[in-house]
Order: C-alpha cells, then structure tokens, then sequence
C-alpha cells in the first residue's frame, strides 16, 4: 500500500540522526539529498498504518481475516452486555487487580515478571518504586491504562501554547498530516482558537464577546472532536459548547458546567498536577493562566552568559 505523504519525511530526516545516516547522501553541488529507500519506505508505511488501525481497530481486524480467507458469520442481532454482567466481569477485574497490586506492594522483588505491567506504569509516571504512600495514593492510575491517558490529557490542557505548538511540529516532522487527526494536541490547539475568537476561557467567569462561528471553522471542530453538537446560536449555547469540547479534550470530571459558568474541578487538577511533580520535575511548560491559579512555580534556573556579566563564559 503506498504512503503518499513522503515529502514530509523529508523534514522528518533532517532531525534524527539514524534517518540521517540511512537515508540521506550528499550531492555534487554539497546538498543534502534524500533517499527513499527501503528504510524510509517503510518508515513512511508503519506511520500510515499505525494511524489508519486507530480509526476501528475491529473492522480493520474482520477486514484482515477476509483477505486471509476466513469466512466471517454472526447469528442473531449484535447487542451489548446486560449492564449488570458488565459490572460483575469489572468487579472481578478489578479484585484481581487489586490483589495483585497489594503482592507488588509486599514484594521485595518488584522486577518479577507478573508485576511486568504495573512496573511499566509506574516508570512511565515515574513514580518511585518504593514510595509506598505515593504507589497507594495513585493506585487507581497505576491500574488503568486509560486513567493514564486521562491523566496526560488533563496535563495537556494545563501546558502554554508555545508547547503545544512545539508538539504538533514534532508530529508534522513525522510526516503525519496533523490537521487531519483527532489527536489531543490538535484538539487543544483548536480550543485556544475557540477561547481566542470568543473571548472565553475557563480561568474567568465566561462572557463570550460573540456567537458567529462560520460554517469551515463549525466543520473543522465536528471533524476533529467527532461531535455531533449543533452550532452555538446564543451566548449560553457557545458556553455549553465550550465545555463539551474542553471535556472531549481532557476527561468529564475536570470541569464543572452549570447555570452557563465553566468552573475547573479544582481538587482534581491538584490531584493530578502532583502526580505530574514525579516526572515534570522543572514544572516547566504550563502556561501562565494554570501557573497563577494553581500556584505552579518553575524549578528550573535561567541560564545566564557569561558575557552578560561581563565574564568569558565557561565553568
């Protein structure tokens, strides 16, 4: 299946240094050229189909098995779980989870191989292997592979424009064409155009300074959110829909709507803004308005040159 987007590899290449070595040659006149070789073909390939397998993991599957001669049949009309067999199968997930949770938390060999997951959210969060206080307070995240990603989009939200702007280059320079993706950082990016052109946010009491949304910016927000929202006609109406994409963007608990007014769930900002503390240790990279509501002050120093004072510069 062929990639089309291999002119945005090319920007790719230039910033990593194992695609500089395999795909790239110097030419007569000392330019760098690019290679499209088997390396980059398939570099292209593997991004294209990492992408496309997002959209419906189960039809790509069904779709697999038919090419590979499988004959697919189902008796009867597709229908859920009862909701109460759904809750007993979660009930029992979740006591196994926690028995195992407490043998981690006993154990003194935590490299074992059946503590394989648990360890890999634990270093991914990186929170100390033997900070029990901080393993039990955080358990539910630890556990759910999904409460982690709540967690990062929650962070997300908090971060300055620069960084986000900075992150959806990076996904550019991997040749993915961003703007056709429901990824967060492009979500993210779209809410601070909407806080932008309205006037609203959910650090201030929300007083939109206007309700016209044109028909391409209505579209491009139904595409990437994948709502079916209508388009806001009102003041109160742009408010709730508003906070419906703020919530599509980070989790349904983070925000409070009510009586037309946006207000953040404090409590569970802090609770996930310390868990942040373990691996965003600098604190660096919130924008000002998280900054001055919650307090966040940056660990890091400013590197000064020595020329600055008057000094050669150097250890």
């Amino acid at each position: 299946m062929p990639f089309t987007k291999t002119s945005k590899m090319s920007g790719a290449i230039q910033t990593s240094k194992t695609f500089n070595t395999a795909c790239t040659y110097i030419d007569e006149h000392d330019q760098i050229q690019v290679v499209r070789n088997t390396f980059f073909n398939l570099y292209c390939y593997n991004e294209f189909v990492r992408d496309t397998y997002e959209t419906n993991k189960v039809k790509h599957f069904e779709l697999i098995l038919r090419e590979n001669g499988f004959n697919l049949s189902s008796q009867g009309a597709a229908k859920k779980l009862p909701k109460e067999t759904r809750s007993q199968h979660s009930e029992i997930i979740r006591d196994m989870n926690d028995e195992l949770f407490e043998k981690y938390l006993e154990s003194e060999v935590k490299g074992d191989e059946k503590f394989e997951a648990i360890n890999k959210s634990v270093e991914y969060l990186r929170l100390p292997m033997t900070d029990r206080e901080a393993l039990i307070e955080y358990k539910d995240i630890i556990l759910d592979k999904w409460a982690i990603r709540d967690h990062n989009c929650i962070m997300r939200f908090f971060k300055s424009n620069e960084y986000i702007d900075n992150k959806l280059n990076e996904l550019d320079f991997k040749g993915i064409d961003v703007k056709t993706l429901t990824n967060s950082y492009n979500k993210l990016k779209i809410i601070r155009q909407f806080e932008a052109r309205y006037g609203i946010n959910v650090w201030t009491p929300q007083c939109p300074t206007n309700t016209e949304m044109d028909d391409a910016f209505y579209s491009l927000i139904k595409t990437v959110f994948r709502t079916k929202l209508p388009k806001p006609t009102t003041p109160q109406d742009l408010v709730k829909f508003y906070g419906a994409l703020v919530k599509s963007a980070t989790t349904r608990k983070l925000i409070n709507v009510k009586k037309g007014e946006i207000k953040i769930n404090d409590e569970i900002a802090q609770h996930h803004l310390k868990l942040n503390a373990f691996k965003n240790i600098d604190r660096i990279g919130f924008s000002p308005e998280a900054q001055k509501h919650f307090n966040i002050k940056p660990n890091n120093l400013t590197y000064i040159d020595g020329a600055d004072l008057g000094l050669e510069d150097g250890m």
